[in-house]
């Protein structure tokens, strides 16, 4: 069943969802006080972190980051303040390690590890492998060839950062129905070299190159109420079971959640989180944040709709044990990935443009605070 998390009026919608809003079914929003109001002018840096929070429940809490946690001094003084983990966001993938077949470039990347290094934070990578966000001499390149690029990007990476990070997202969104490819498998250069196999063997090179690093399985869209929520609901146990049945040494699964508020099906979702959980592997939720885009420009009004989205969503999620690691996917709104897709400056995370406190942080750290009970 489709929820419309952190909606309380339709009038707060464009007129197109107006309609749909009205005939939702209603929804028990979070008893957050806090996350509903507008958010005091706090630092991010004068609240209590939202790691502390997680770990004092048995998570760990953390955020994807970039080359500005080393540029802007602000934001990586949040990010310390905050993360017990943080994930790369662009500069693993293989395009911009990669962009020249002959040559590749750890300038930056180096930079990021560094940056968790001194900060005492642990790492994870992403992504080694996905169909997509690679360049052109890849994607022209024979069968053959693909698949020894395959073996020698994951082993000259991993390799040169072995005992130093805590996960790699190994294959990155592998599903992508309407290529219509078995199990949903999305298309590109890796799957035309290898076909589905290439996700194992990603997999067992990782393991090989790195076997204390965790290997992750991460994919998008699968809260989703739509179509295609629905159809990579449908194929991915599947996937995933043949996966696990060859002995691919999957370590834990990782789970996006970019949360469209008029588009998730809570119910379906966490039906799918008991059945990872079943087959005995942790949850990472890899890439966290609520796209504002629905809601009204008014900043207090929109504030208090996010924060109600992520106190929802969190709230009925972890009460699952199996979530470790709930990471946003950057921290800040001044970095999200969003920012640009609108016309107005987009308010998806739990701190402003500013590093101030919103109330999307209130609500994080109070579903942060529900004990995990294995």
């Amino acid at each position: 069943m489709q929820r419309m998390l952190g909606l309380s009026a339709a009038a707060m919608l464009p007129p197109a969802m107006a309609n749909a809003v009205k005939k939702a079914p209603a929804i028990k929003t979070g008893q957050v006080a806090a996350a509903t109001a507008v958010a005091q002018s706090s630092a991010g840096t004068e609240v209590e972190s939202l790691h502390q929070i997680a770990a004092a429940s048995g998570r760990m809490f953390g955020s994807a980051f970039d080359m500005a946690s080393v540029n802007d001094p602000q934001y990586g003084e949040l990010l310390r303040h905050h993360c017990g983990i943080l994930t790369t966001d662009y500069q693993f993938k293989f395009a911009t390690l990669r962009w020249r077949e002959e040559s590749i470039n750890y300038y930056k990347a180096d930079q990021l590890v560094a940056f968790c290094q001194s900060a005492g934070l642990p790492i994870r990578g992403h992504t080694l492998i996905w169909n997509e966000w690679n360049p052109e001499w890849l994607k022209q390149a024979a069968p053959s060839h693909v698949a020894y690029w395959l073996d020698r990007h994951i082993e000259e990476v991993v390799g040169r950062y072995a005992g130093k990070f805590h996960s790699w997202d190994v294959v990155n969104e592998p599903m992508w129905p309407g290529h219509n490819k078995e199990f949903g498998l999305r298309s590109g250069p890796w799957f035309r070299a290898m076909g589905p196999a290439y996700i194992k063997r990603a997999f067992e090179v990782t393991a090989r190159t790195d076997p204390a690093a965790k290997r992750v399985l991460n994919e998008a869209w699968l809260e989703r109420a739509d179509h295609w929520g629905r159809g990579l609901r449908a194929a991915f146990l599947p996937m995933l079971d043949q996966l696990l049945e060859q002995g691919t040494p999957i370590d834990a699964i990782g789970l996006q959640c970019h949360l469209a508020p008029d588009n998730l099906d809570m119910d379906a979702f966490l039906q799918l989180v008991e059945q990872i959980q079943q087959r005995g592997l942790p949850i990472y939720v890899t890439e966290l944040d609520v796209n504002d885009q629905i809601f009204a420009d008014d900043i207090a009004e929109r504030d208090q709709h996010v924060a109600a989205v992520y106190s929802d969503f969190l709230q009925e999620l972890l009460q699952q044990p199996g979530i470790e690691i709930i990471q946003t996917w950057q921290l800040s709104d001044k970095y999200s990935f969003y920012q640009g897709r609108q016309e107005r400056q987009v308010r998806v995370l739990p701190f402003d443009r500013e590093m101030q406190v919103k109330p999307a942080y209130h609500a994080i750290a109070q579903a942060l605070a529900i004990p995990r009970n294995d």
